[in-house]
C-alpha cells in the first residue's frame, strides 16, 4: 500500500515538472518575440503609459492596467496536447492493485478464522478417538477376564468368572447351582490360572 503511495507521489511530481517545463517553453517565445516595452518602463513611473494606437486612436481603447495584467503570465495555461494518458492509467492500477491487496488481506484473514475452528474439531475428534481407544481396551480386558479357561466346561464358565472376582465357594455354588464340592475346584482352578497369568 505504501509503495502504491509512493508511486503515485512520484508520478504526480514527475507531472508538476513536465507542465512547468511546458509552461516554460511556451512562454520563452512571446518574450522573445515582444518588441515593444512593457508600459511602466516606458513611463518611467508607477501608471503604465497607453499604447501608441490609443494615443492616435487608430486602434481599440485599452485599460492600461489590463494591458499590465495580461503580459503577465500567472499560472500556465494546461494544453490538452500536452496531458499525459499515462497519469489517469497509473492511478488506476494504483487503485486496482490497493483494491487487491485489501481483498487479499480479507481472504487471509477468513482463511485463518476458518483453519482455527477447522483445528478446534481436530482436537475434538483426536480426545474422542483416545477415549474409543481407551473402552476397546477396557473391553478387551473384560473379554479376556470372561473367556473360559481350555480345558473347563462352558457350564462352569460362569462359575469361574465369579470365582475369579473373589466370591466364596458357598457363594458360587448357590449363584451357578453346582455342588458346593464343584465350586471348590472353580476356586482352585481359578487361583491356578490367577497365579500363572
Amino acid at each position: 500500500m505504501s509503495e502504491a503511495l509512493w508511486l503515485l507521489v512520484l508520478l504526480l511530481a514527475g507531472y508538476a515538472g513536465w507542465q512547468f517545463l511546458a509552461a516554460l517553453r511556451s512562454r520563452a517565445p512571446r518574450a522573445a518575440g515582444s518588441v515593444e516595452p512593457a508600459p511602466e518602463r516606458a513611463a518611467g513611473v508607477g501608471r503604465a503609459a497607453a499604447p501608441a494606437s490609443v494615443a492616435t486612436g487608430q486602434g481599440p481603447a485599452i485599460d492600461p492596467e489590463q494591458a499590465q495584467e495580461d503580459d503577465v503570465d500567472y499560472a500556465p495555461m494546461l494544453r490538452r496536447d500536452l496531458a499525459p494518458a499515462e497519469a489517469p492509467a497509473a492511478a488506476d492500477a494504483a487503485g486496482q492493485s490497493a483494491a487487491a491487496n485489501f481483498q487479499l488481506r480479507l481472504d487471509n484473514q477468513r482463511l485463518q478464522r476458518e483453519l482455527g475452528s477447522l483445528q478446534q474439531v481436530v482436537d475434538r475428534q483426536q480426545e474422542e478417538i483416545a477415549n474409543l481407544l481407551a473402552d476397546i481396551d477396557a473391553l478387551r480386558a473384560r473379554l479376556d477376564r470372561a473367556a473360559p479357561e481350555p480345558g473347563i466346561s462352558p457350564e462352569y464358565s460362569e462359575a469361574l468368572v465369579l470365582a475369579r472376582q473373589g466370591l466364596t465357594a458357598e457363594m458360587i455354588a448357590t449363584r451357578c447351582g453346582i455342588t458346593q464340592a464343584e465350586a471348590e475346584l472353580v476356586l482352585s482352578i481359578a487361583s491356578a490360572g490367577g497365579g500363572q497369568g
